[in-house]
């Protein structure tokens, strides 16, 4: 116990500390604060500030926020997952924390193949110091992050799967890793691809696409018949014919 006596400070002066306010700048106004009576006040602060936080620069209030609920714990955005839920997130890689390995690896525990860990699991002893690790880097509170088509914004797209190699032929390196809905990938393939057969009416001696040349040269197709089966809804279907 602190050999000091402590005020507590009224509700006007909490709301008066400045936003980055810590454990630090209440140590400085109080000296007397010993680590559990700072920590509680931190508390306090915190709460205060929720529950009538509005952002005035643009005029909303946070209770009018329409919130989505997660499917499998039912916590509401904002709020943490309920322990073992599957769509909490990972603080340390940002993945699935209850399939990330990071547990294991962090803890120094060898999950491979084989070993107890990989067959059982922490024991209750491992959970609990995991369990502190979590709460001391942070847990991640419930956020809905739709999937977005990065073209054409299309809000949670239906998935689909085209060879890795194919990817790489047509989506830029820097968009790899994005999403894209069917529709576009469709479009940006027909646009490439209309391109290249374009190429060759411009006395072009190349595509740009080594199998589409090696192709060309081994079945003797005119450029006309190419142009129908790569655009067969092209307004240049004609033109070539």
């Amino acid at each position: 116990m602190s050999k000091y006596k402590i005020t507590p400070l009224t509700k006007e002066q909490l709301l008066a500390l400045p936003d980055d306010c810590d454990s630090h700048t209440i140590g400085s106004l109080d000296q007397a604060l010993d680590s559990m009576q700072r920590a509680r006040l931190e508390q306090m602060i915190e709460a205060e500030r929720i529950a009538n936080y509005v952002d005035h620069s643009k005029g909303i209030d946070v209770s009018s926020i329409k919130r989505n609920t997660c499917h499998d714990c039912g916590a509401s955005e904002g709020e943490f997952h309920k322990p073992g839920c599957d769509m909490e997130r990972c603080p340390f890689c940002g993945h699935q924390l209850i399939s990330c390995s990071c547990c294991y690896e962090l803890l120094g525990i060898d999950h491979s193949e084989g070993s107890w860990a990989y067959s059982n699991g922490l024991t209750v002893a491992q959970q609990e110091q995991w369990d502190e690790m979590l709460k001391k880097k942070g847990l991640v509170p419930y956020i809905v992050y739709p999937n977005t088509c990065c073209r054409c914004g299309e809000l949670w797209p239906d998935m689909f799967m085209v060879p890795s190699s194919e990817w790489k032929k047509y989506i830029q390196k820097d968009a790899r890793k994005e999403m894209l809905c069917k529709k576009c990938y469709g479009e940006i393939k027909l646009l490439i691809d209309t391109y290249a057969v374009d190429s060759l009416f411009k006395g072009h001696t190349s595509t740009g696409f080594p199998n589409l040349d090696s192709k060309l040269n081994e079945s003797g197709q005119s450029p006309g018949e190419v142009v129908t089966f790569l655009a067969p809804n092209s307004k240049r279907r004609n033109e070539h014919i």
